[in-house]
C-alpha cells in the first residue's frame, strides 16, 4: 500500500470545523512537488518549514521531515483580494509515514529522532474574499451615536416638526414624541369661536406592534382627560389606510394681513402650484361686538373674497356676504374654493397654478372703542386631495379641538411597542413583536421590507435593502437569543430575561454603527468571518484550544499587567427607567475590593429600560473590571486559523513560568511521549493534550489525572485511559492540579509578517457573570432611598430625582376616611329646648348626600345620621341607638344648644376607619372606642369610661376615679356619704401629687396595693428599696445584688445584755409557757 498524506481543505480559516479531509498519495515529493500539486498555476507563494521561511531556490531541494510543519501562503497585496483561488489546504504527512523513509528523505535525520518521528504539512491558500478577513482590517469608525441630539432619548425628548431627517427605527418600548409630517387647523364648524387643530405625527418605520393603550399624552395629560380628542394609529404596514380625519392634506400659510375699509381690498398669492383646492380663513381676533350699558350686542359685518389666477386679474367672486356675532372671543370663518357661498360661486383650481386672493372689508371702520371689527386674513391652505396612507411609516394622527385646557402648542408622548422583526426558534422563523438583541441586531443588519399586516394578510418578507441573511451566523445568532432569553432574578421576586433591548435610532447613525449599540447591550461583538458576519458572545464558556510553548512561536510572546491604579472602584450607570416615565436615569453601583475612590467610569447603558437590567450590566462590567488583571500577545501559525474572537483557551508558557508544555511524540491508550521532559510536582499532576477526533471532525481537549512521569522526564503515564488517543504533533500542557490551567479569552487575531498571526487575549474568569445568577437590589424600590447594605448610590440630576432618592411621606394618596363630612349646614338653636339645622350635604366615602332643612327642631339629645337614610339627621335621647353600623353622631343638644361635633363634645358612633393617618389635624374632641395604633397623641383627654371606675389622662399626668366620685371637687362631699378628697383615688405621675410617681387619694374596703406572697426571696437581680411578700411577711431589699439581700419591714433584734448572741430580722420570741402577758395596744409582759 503507497503512503498517504492528509490532506485538509479549510474554506474558512476561522472555521476549521468547516474543512474536508482527503488521503493523497506521498511519493517523497519536494516542497517544490507538493506546491505544484495543490497551488493553482500564477499564485505566487512563501513557503515557511518550521516557522522559518525557505526561499524559492532551495524547494527543489528541500523534502518534508516527520515533525516539520509547512505553511504554504500566498503573497498578497496591500489592497487587493485575489478572486482566483478556491480553497485553504491544509497538507498533514501521513501519521504513518516511517521513519526510515524520513530519515532517506532528509540529510541528517537519525532513525529515532523527533523530526524522523512526527510529519506534519500543511499549506494556506488563497481563499478569494475569505482572505480579507485575515489581511488587517481597515480602521472601523467608532459609534457616534449621540443620546443628547436624539429627539426620543435626549435630557429634553419634545415633539418636533423638521424636515429632512432620519426615518427613525425603533425596536422594543420606547417613549416616542414624534416628528410632525402634517399638520393644519380648521375652524369648527358648530362654533366659529373654536378652533380644530389636526397633525400627524411620524413615529417610525414600520410595521410595529403598536401604541400601548391610554399611553397617549398632550401636554403631560393623558389624552382621555380632553374632551373632543381624537387619535387614530397606523402601524407603518404596506397596505395601510390613511389617517380617518386627514382624507385631505393641507399646507398651511398664516398671512395675518389687516384688512379695513379705509385700507381697500388686500391680495395674498400662494407660495406654490401644485394644490388642487384652497381654503380661505378670516379671522377676527377680538371677535364682533357692540358694547351698550354692558351688553353685548348683535353687530354685522360685511366682507369679499375673491379668487383669481396669479397676475391675469380675472377675479371670481366665491363669497360676498354679512354676518353678525356678539362675543369678544376670536372668530375664524373658512371658505373652500370648491364649495359655494352666499353672494358668490365656487371657484375651479388647477394644478399647477399659482393663484391670488383679494380680500375687501365692505362695512365702514368704526374708531369707537364701543366696537370691534377688526378683520384679518388669518390663513391660507393649499389643499391636495391625495389621501396619503405613508406606507411604511407608523403614524400618529391627532385631531384637537382647542379648550381651555388645550390651546398653543401640543407636546405628545405615547409608549409604542416597535418593529416587527424576524424570529427564529431553533426550527422556523416567524414575523413578530420582540425585544430580544439577537434578533433586533438581525434586523438591523439585513434590513427587510415586510409586507401584511399581520391580521388577514400575514407578515411576509418581500426583500432585504442591506446584508443577505445568508452571510449571517445564524447558529451564533440564535446562540445569543437563547442566552438573552434565559430567566434570570428581576429582584421583586420574580424572575426576567437576562438581556432585552427597548431603543431606537432617530439620528444620522449608520447600520455598522448601529448594530455595535445594541451589541454594547446584548453581551457581544461582530466578527467577520471571511465575507461572513458571525458573533463573538461574551458569556462563560469552557475552552475550546490550547496553546502552549509547542505551538507559540519561539520568541513571540508578551504578557501586559493592568496596574491597580487604573481600575474603577465605581460606575455611574444611565439608562431611560420604565417606571420613571422614561426619563434618563443615573445611580453608581461600588466595588468594595478595588480601594481606588479616585476612578470612577459612567455607563451609558442604551436600550435598558429596566433597574434590573441595568443592575447587571453594571455588575458584568465593575467585575470585569477587577478581575482583568492581565492581557497576553503571542505568534502562532496554523492553530491560529482554528480560533476565533470570543473564545476560551488553554494557555502555558515558560517566560512566566506556567507549567510545562510541549508536543506529543508517540502515544499509547494511557500515556504519551513528549518532546521535553517534565518534572513531577510531588502532588498530583494532570496533563491535558489537544487532540483531533474524526468522528466528529472537531478538535477535543483530553484531560486526565497522571499516574507516573518516567525517570527522563519524558513519558507520561495517566492513571485511565484516553477516550481518544493522542498522535503525533499534539501538544500538551502538564503541571499540578491547582495551577496547571490557566484560562484566556481571545479579544483579537490579526496577520502579521512572515504569513503568521499574532492573538491577544485577556484573563478569564467565570466569576465575572455572577451578577446574573444574583438578585438585583433595584435601587429605587417604589420611590424609597437606596439600600445601605448594597452600597447603591443615587446621584440627583434633577428634582424628580432627589426626590425619589428619599423615601416619601407614609401617605401618598390623601386618606379615605369612612366619617361623614358636613358642608353647609348651620345648627339652629329652636324654643323648647330643640335645635335645627339648615339644608346642606353630607360627603361620605366619596358620595355626596343632600340634607332637607329641620325648621321645627328636635329635642332628643343625640343627633345623628344614619347612612341607610341618608336625606336627612335622626333624633335620640338613648346612646346605644345613635351607635353603631353606618350610624354618626353629628351633634349633641343639651338644653337647646347645639354641640356640633368637634365644638368639644365627644364623639361617638362607628369606628374611624382609615389606612394611615399621617399630618391630620381634627377638632373632634373625645374619641371612644376603636383603636390608635403607632400614633403619639398630644394634648386633649383620654378617658376609658363614661361613667363608674376608669382611667384619665390628661395634661396633669393620669388618675383613677372610683365608683361613686365620677364628679366633684374638694368640699363638695358631704361629711357621712364619702370620704373627704380630690374626687379620685390615686394619682400616677401626677402634677397635683407633689413629683410623687404613685399616690393614693381615696380609702377603699379594700387595701391599696397588693404584692404577690411568695414561697421564697426573689433569687434575681434586686436593688435597695424593692419590696415582696414571703410566707406573708413584708420584706425589704437592704443590700443590692443578684440575688438581693432582704430583711422584713418589721424586724426586731434580739441580744443579751453584753450584745452576744445578738440576732437580726427576728419575726417571732418564744417564752416560756405562762411568762407571756398581752397589755394591749401592742404591748406585752414577759415574766422573769
Amino acid at each position: 500500500m503507497p503512503e498517504q498524506i492528509k490532506l485538509l481543505q479549510v474554506r474558512n480559516p476561522f472555521r476549521r470545523d468547516e474543512r474536508q479531509i482527503s488521503l493523497l498519495d506521498y511519493n517523497r515529493q519536494t516542497i517544490a512537488e507538493l506546491c505544484a500539486a495543490v497551488v493553482p498555476k500564477n499564485i505566487d507563494v512563501v513557503v515557511h518549514l518550521n516557522g522559518m521561511p525557505v526561499e524559492k531556490q532551495f524547494w527543489q531541494t528541500c523534502w518534508p521531515r516527520p515533525g516539520d510543519e509547512l505553511v504554504i501562503m500566498p503573497v498578497l497585496g496591500d489592497d487587493e483580494i485575489w478572486g482566483a483561488v478556491a480553497m485553504i489546504a491544509v497538507v498533514v504527512a501521513s501519521a504513518w509515514l516511517g521513519p526510515q523513509v524520513s530519515a532517506a528523505l532528509v540529510p541528517g535525520a537519525t532513525t529515532g529522532s523527533l523530526l524522523a518521528t512526527v510529519v506534519t504539512a500543511s499549506m494556506v491558500l488563497a481563499g478569494g474574499m475569505l482572505m480579507q478577513a485575515i489581511l488587517p482590517p481597515p480602521q472601523q469608525k467608532s459609534p457616534d451615536f449621540d443620546s443628547n441630539t436624539s429627539q426620543a432619548f435626549g435630557w429634553n425628548p419634545a415633539t418636533l416638526q423638521e424636515e429632512n431627517i432620519v426615518q427613525p427605527r425603533f425596536y422594543g418600548k420606547n417613549q416616542l414624541y414624534g416628528n410632525v409630517i402634517a399638520v393644519h387647523t380648521e375652524p369648527d364648524d358648530d362654533d366659529a369661536t373654536k378652533q380644530i387643530l389636526k397633525t400627524l405625527l411620524a413615529l417610525g418605520a414600520g410595521p410595529v406592534e403598536g401604541i400601548i393603550a391610554d399611553s397617549i399624552r398632550i401636554n403631560d395629560q393623558p389624552a382621555a382627560n380632553f374632551t373632543d380628542v381624537t387619535t387614530d394609529e397606523k402601524k407603518g404596514t404596506l397596505n395601510q389606510t390613511h389617517v380617518s380625519f386627514f382624507d385631505k392634506t393641507k399646507v398651511e400659510y398664516h398671512p395675518n394681513i389687516l384688512v379695513t375699509n379705509t385700507g381697500g381690498a388686500k391680495v395674498y398669492t400662494t407660495p406654490d402650484n401644485d394644490f388642487d383646492d384652497l381654503e380661505i380663513e378670516l379671522l377676527f381676533p377680538r371677535g364682533i361686538w357692540c358694547s351698550y350699558q354692558g351688553f353685548l350686542l348683535l353687530t354685522p359685518i360685511q366682507f369679499k373674497v375673491e379668487i383669481s389666477e396669479h397676475d391675469v386679474g380675472s377675479w371670481s367672486t366665491l363669497v360676498a356676504c354679512t354676518c353678525a356675532w356678539a362675543t369678544t372671543s376670536p372668530i375664524r370663518k373658512n371658505f373652500k374654493a370648491s364649495e359655494e357661498y352666499i353672494g358668490g360661486d365656487p371657484v375651479t383650481i388647477e394644478n399647477g397654478k399659482r393663484y391670488d386672493i383679494r380680500v375687501t372689508k365692505v362695512t365702514i371702520d368704526d374708531p369707537s372703542p364701543l366696537i370691534s371689527q377688526e378683520m384679518h386674513l388669518g390663513s391660507v391652505r393649499e389643499v391636495f386631495n391625495d389621501q396619503f396612507a405613508y406606507p411604511g411609516l407608523a403614524i400618529l394622527g391627532i385631531s384637537a379641538l382647542a379648550t381651555e385646557q388645550l390651546y398653543g402648542s401640543l407636546q405628545v408622548s405615547c409608549i409604542q411597542q416597535g418593529r416587527i422583526v424576524n424570529v427564529y426558534n431553533g426550527s422556523t422563523w416567524s414575523l413578530e413583536y420582540s425585544t430580544n438583541p439577537a434578533w433586533v441586531l438581525w434586523d438591523i443588519l439585513t434590513q427587510p421590507v415586510i409586507s401584511g399586516d399581520g391580521g388577514g394578510t400575514a407578515y411576509a418578507i418581500e426583500r432585504y435593502e442591506c446584508m443577505d441573511p445568508s452571510r449571517l451566523d445564524l447558529v451564533k445568532f440564535y446562540e445569543l437569543a437563547q442566552y438573552c432569553d434565559q430567566s434570570v432574578d428581576d429582584g421583586e421576586g420574580s424572575t426576567e430575561k437576562r438581556v432585552t433591548f427597548n431603543g431606537g435610532f432617530d439620528t444620522g447613525t449608520s447600520v455598522w454603527e448601529a448594530a455595535l449599540k445594541v451589541c454594547e447591550i446584548a453581551r457581544c461583538t461582530l466578527v467577520w468571518d471571511g465575507i461572513k458576519l458571525t458573533l463573538a458572545i461574551d458569556k462563560a464558556a469552557d475552552p475550546v484550544q490550547m496553546f502552549c510553548v509547542g505551538n507559540i512561536a519561539a520568541g513571540n510572546f508578551c504578557r501586559t499587567y493592568l496596574p491597580q491604579s487604573e481600575r474603577a472602584s465605581e460606575i455611574e450607570v444611565h439608562y431611560r427607567d420604565e417606571l420613571l416615565d422614561f426619563q434618563r436615569t443615573a445611580f453608581t453601583i461600588f466595588d468594595d475590593e478595588i480601594n481606588n475612590p479616585n476612578s470612577k467610569l459612567t455607563l451609558e447603558l442604551f436600550g435598558i429600560i429596566k433597574q434590573s437590567e441595568a443592575w447587571r450590566a453594571g455588575q458584568l462590567r465593575l467585575a470585569e473590571n477587577r478581575l482583568l488583571t492581565d492581557i497576553v500577545e503571542f505568534g502562532a501559525d496554523i492553530d491560529a486559523i482554528a480560533s476565533t474572537v470570543g473564545d476560551v483557551i488553554y494557555l502555558q508558557h515558560d517566560v512566566p513560568d506556567w507549567q510545562c508544555g510541549g508536543r506529543v511524540v508517540s502515544a499509547s491508550s494511557n500515556s504519551i511521549t513528549i518532546d521535553k521532559p517534565v518534572t513531577p510536582s510531588g502532588d498530583t499532576d494532570k496533563v491535558m493534550v489537544r487532540v483531533y477526533d474524526p468522528g466528529t471532525k472537531q478538535e477535543a481537549i483530553e484531560d486526565h489525572t497522571v499516574s507516573t512521569v518516567s525517570d527522563d522526564g519524558l513519558t507520561i503515564t495517566i492513571t485511565d485511559t484516553w477516550t481518544i488517543q493522542p498522535s503525533r504533533a499534539d501538544v500538551f500542557i502538564f503541571g499540578p492540579t491547582a495551577t496547571y490551567k490557566r484560562k484566556y479569552r481571545l479579544t483579537n487575531i490579526r496577520k502579521t509578517v512572515q504569513q503568521r498571526y499574532t492573538l491577544t487575549a485577556s484573563e478569564y474568569n467565570a466569576a465575572k457573570y455572577d451578577g446574573d445568577s444574583g438578585t438585583p437590589p433595584i435601587p429605587i424600590p417604589g420611590h424609597q432611598s437606596p439600600k445601605a447594605a448594597e452600597r447603591v448610590v443615587v446621584h440627583p440630576r434633577s428634582p424628580q430625582e432627589l426626590w425619589n432618592e428619599y423615601p416619601k411621606s407614609t401617605t401618598v394618596e390623601p386618606p379615605v376616611l369612612s366619617v361623614p363630612i358636613l358642608a353647609g349646614i348651620d345648627w339652629l338653636e329652636k324654643p323648647n329646648d330643640k335645635i335645627g339645622w339648615t339644608a346642606g350635604v353630607v360627603t361620605y366615602k366619596g358620595q355626596n348626600h343632600e340634607i332637607t332643612a329641620e325648621a321645627t327642631g328636635l329635642a332628643a339629645k343625640y343627633i345623628y345620621w344614619n347612612q341607610d337614610k341618608t336625606e336627612t339627621f335622626l333624633g335620640t335621647n338613648t346612646l346605644s341607638e345613635a351607635m353603631g353600623p353606618n350610624k354618626w353622631i353629628v351633634c349633641v343638644n343639651e338644653g337647646g344648644t347645639a354641640h356640633p361635633i368637634g365644638s368639644g363634645k365627644p364623639y361617638w358612633g362607628e369606628m374611624i376607619t382609615v389606612e394611615t393617618l399621617a399630618a391630620i389635624t381634627a377638632q373632634l374632641g373625645n374619641v371612644f372606642s376603636g383603636s390608635v395604633t403607632g400614633a403619639t397623641i398630644t394634648g386633649g383627654l383620654i378617658r376609658t369610661a363614661e361613667s363608674g371606675r376608669a382611667v384619665i389622662i390628661d395634661a396633669n399626668g393620669i388618675k383613677f376615679v372610683s365608683d361613686d366620685v365620677m364628679t366633684g371637687k374638694y368640699g363638695q362631699f358631704k361629711y357621712g356619704q364619702a370620704k373627704y378628697g380630690t374626687g379620685y383615688l390615686a394619682r400616677f405621675c401626677n402634677t397635683d401629687a407633689a413629683g410623687l410617681p404613685f399616690e393614693v387619694q381615696q380609702e377603699q374596703t379594700v387595701g391599696d396595693m397588693r404584692l404577690y406572697n411568695r414561697s421564697s426571696v426573689p433569687s434575681g437581680a434586686a436593688k435597695v428599696g424593692d419590696f415582696c411578700v414571703v410566707n406573708g411577711v413584708l420584706k425589704e431589699c437592704y443590700n443590692a445584688g443578684t440575688p438581693g439581700s432582704w430583711r422584713s419591714v418589721n424586724r426586731l433584734t434580739v441580744e443579751e445584755i453584753d450584745g452576744t448572741p445578738s440576732v437580726d430580722d427576728v419575726i417571732k420570741i418564744k417564752v416560756a409557757n405562762g411568762d407571756l402577758t398581752d397589755d394591749g395596744g401592742g404591748v406585752i409582759t414577759i415574766a422573769t
